[in-house]
């Protein structure tokens, strides 16, 4: 027994000089890691740089305690060194040759991992100083409020141009820096696909900057071009002509002159749109909207002729339309609904039968100019859709004439029986009266040519069944009637065959 704790003693006096030293080493390092880790801590907090870093990353809106992590990793960094002197002071091979490994493995990637943070601070600097260049250029020469004159926005704010031409400035830097951060860290897979998105991304930035300079400038003429017009015409008094004409309700808040300047405008910017597409020489996204504004704008003499037509139709329609309600008014036409029974009063304001018939002529017109339009555009068939409707409705037109023509003649032959005097002319005016509006009801619904056989047969019907309910209501209510003149009819014929016939000579 003596032996063995005499053996642990000399192993444990052996082995105290060892532990005693990784204690030391442990303690020493454990400050080392602290100090350095406060120091860093305080020299960040001293500068804005990790915070722009972290702005940069993170954006502005977020906060990023950067000393504090920064601070944490250099201090367990130098812990893990501390805890491989350690348990190398400590013998403990097991275990320190993982760690040593592992260490040796971040040793070995730190000359990358600082040469690629070297390049993102040379690229994060450039970036800024071309944004900064770029924003103060573009503002000293004020590009904006240029632009914004340019335009015709007078007294609105400015576009604001110079800030995203910055920022893309400043992404456009950073990305040329990538592969070379990226080829630093030694992430070789990533390099290829990057580069070869930036080969194709720089092989298209020329296409992509003639497409919006070309739209730029197209934007610009456009808009001269529709200040132009738009003043033009406003100082020759087209505005007067719209408000004289009462196209407001037509334009809405537009003035008549702003409404043609917009239409310059468009006119000019569909080529200059077309030719900007072309610029990206994206067959296959540019080719079908490209072929869509070309047959667009193939299309606009033809859509400028039809706007031309119902444009003159609907200024024609108002025309015939006052012409012929006057003319309706001067006659008595509102009266006519109080001379056939309909109403007690003469009607008067937009419901009377005057405006509704000026009215009704402005559609037709309307509907006459809208089919010229659908055959100029090629669309015969709305054409004949719209020939079948006008057709209808002139036959239902002629119906509501007939109609009324046959109540007004109703009504005067039924006031001449009343006129009469007689005990029954009342029921006999009611009579007549309805007698001709039921005829002339049939002869309007055969004009229009809804189901001529139904109205023949309904008629027919009807004529038939008054007949036979005269016929019935003579036959059962006049059987003694009937009967006295059938007696008396063969009483005469019985004398005059009784007579004696006179001696033949």
């Amino acid at each position: 027994m003596s032996d063995l704790i005499k053996q642990i003693t000399e192993a444990v006096a052996a082995y105290t000089p060892n532990l005693v030293a990784a204690l030391a080493v442990l303690v020493a390092g454990w400050l080392v890691a602290w100090m350095a880790a406060f120091v860093l801590r305080k020299l960040l907090e001293r500068t804005s740089i990790d915070n722009k870093l972290a702005d940069w990353v993170a954006g502005g809106g977020k906060k990023v305690p950067v000393e504090i992590y920064a601070s944490r990793a250099v201090y367990y960094l130098l812990m893990l060194f501390v805890l491989a002197a350690f348990l190398h002071t400590l013998k403990l091979t097991v275990l320190t040759e993982p760690l040593q490994n592992m260490l040796g493995s971040v040793l070995n990637y730190l000359p990358r991992l600082l040469a690629g943070g070297v390049l993102g601070l040379v690229a994060w600097g450039l970036a800024v100083i071309v944004r900064r260049l770029i924003a103060g250029v573009l503002s000293s020469a004020k590009v904006d409020e240029r632009i914004g004159q340019a335009a015709g926005r007078e007294g609105e704010p400015p576009p604001g141009l110079g800030k995203p031409i910055a920022e893309a400035a400043y992404w456009v830097v950073l990305l040329v820096f990538l592969p070379a951060i990226l080829g630093a860290l030694g992430i070789e897979a990533l390099v290829e696909p990057v580069n070869t998105m930036l080969n194709k991304f720089f092989g298209f930035l020329p296409n992509l900057v003639a497409a919006g300079v070309t739209l730029a400038a197209g934007w610009f003429v456009a808009r001269i071009v529709q200040r132009l017009v738009s003043s033009l015409l406003a100082s020759a008094g087209a505005d007067n002509v719209g408000q004289q004409w009462n196209l407001s309700p037509a334009l809405g808040r537009f003035k008549l002159s702003e409404v043609v300047g917009l239409a310059a405008y468009a006119l000019i910017l569909l080529p200059v749109i077309i030719a900007a597409l072309d610029e990206l020489r994206l067959d296959a996204v540019t080719k079908p909207a490209s072929d869509m504004l070309g047959v667009l704008l193939t299309k606009i003499p033809v859509l400028f002729g039809v706007a031309l037509i119902l444009f003159i139709a609907w200024m024609v329609g108002r025309v015939v339309s006052a012409l012929a309600t006057n003319l309706l008014r001067g006659c008595g036409f509102d009266g006519v609904l109080m001379k056939t029974g309909l109403t007690q009063k003469v009607p008067e304001g937009p419901m009377s039968p005057s405006a509704i018939a000026g009215w009704l002529l402005q559609i037709g017109v309307m509907l006459l100019a809208a089919m010229a339009a659908a055959e100029t555009l090629g669309f015969s068939q709305v054409a004949t859709v719209m020939n079948d409707f006008l057709h209808f409705a002139g036959q239902v037109v002629l119906g509501l004439l007939l109609f009324g023509l046959g109540l007004l003649l109703a009504q005067v032959v039924a006031n001449a029986i009343s006129a009469g005097g007689s005990p029954k002319a009342r029921l006999l005016a009611q009579v007549t009266r309805w007698s001709i509006s039921v005829l002339i009801g049939a002869m309007a619904l055969r004009a229009t040519g809804v189901a001529e056989s139904i109205v023949n047969l309904a008629f027919g019907a009807l004529v038939c069944g008054l007949a036979a309910a005269a016929a019935l209501a003579f036959g059962l209510g006049g059987r003694r009637f009937a009967a006295d003149q059938l007696e008396k009819w063969k009483s005469e014929f019985a004398k005059k065959t009784s007579e004696p016939k006179p001696p033949s000579v």
